[in-house]
């Protein structure tokens, strides 16, 4: 099964290789004070793989991306009004 994806900001197009995740954690220490109780922000976002034309491999933010075709075809076609 081929599907292709369309990247929202660049208007390139990809082929959807997998789904993962992305985990982060960042420590903001602007000053002393804050190295005794320091902000942290974490979190986890949602990623899909995927290779542009060369093969080359990347990892996309879900959110940015659209299926424009599965096989061929849209996802309109295989899904109907649902």
């Amino acid at each position: 099964m081929t599907t292709k994806v369309r990247h929202k900001n660049s208007d390139k197009t990809y082929l959807l290789l997998g789904t993962g995740y992305g985990a982060f954690r960042a420590m903001a220490m602007a000053n002393t004070l804050h190295a005794l109780n320091p902000e942290i922000d974490e979190g986890e976002m949602g990623m899909i793989a995927v290779c542009d034309s060369d093969g080359t491999v990347r990892w996309i933010d879900h959110r940015m991306v659209e299926v424009i075709d599965i096989d061929g075809k849209t996802p309109h076609e295989l899904l109907g009004d649902h």
